[in-house]
């Protein structure tokens, strides 16, 4: 009886520690997609107010444009637009490559 009660215990041991090992595995598995999934989060969060400015700009630039500040539609649309919709295509590409 002493040897089967050795052997469970041995194999129990054994067990134990396989388990021991994919735990931690599945741990540091579990840390680095949550840092994934947090950086494309960030991104998409990004990615949302980008757009966001995007269309407030066409909006500001439609406002003057109907005020007759062609200037400043112009800066708008021009300037300020065109710098968002790069950030834009930055921020896509980051997103993924991520």
């Amino acid at each position: 009886m002493a040897k089967v009660d050795q052997d469970v215990l041995v194999a129990t041991e054994n067990r134990l520690g396989e388990i021991e090992l994919e735990l931690g595995r599945l741990t540091e598995v579990s840390h680095r997609l949550k840092a994934q999934w947090q950086l494309e989060k960030e991104l998409i969060a990004r990615i949302r107010g980008i757009k966001s400015e995007i269309e407030d700009v066409k909006q500001q630039a439609a406002e003057f444009e109907r005020h007759g500040d062609l200037a400043k539609v112009a800066e708008l649309r021009y300037g300020r637009e065109l710098e968002l919709e790069r950030e834009l295509v930055e921020a896509n590409a980051r997103l993924e490559e991520a």
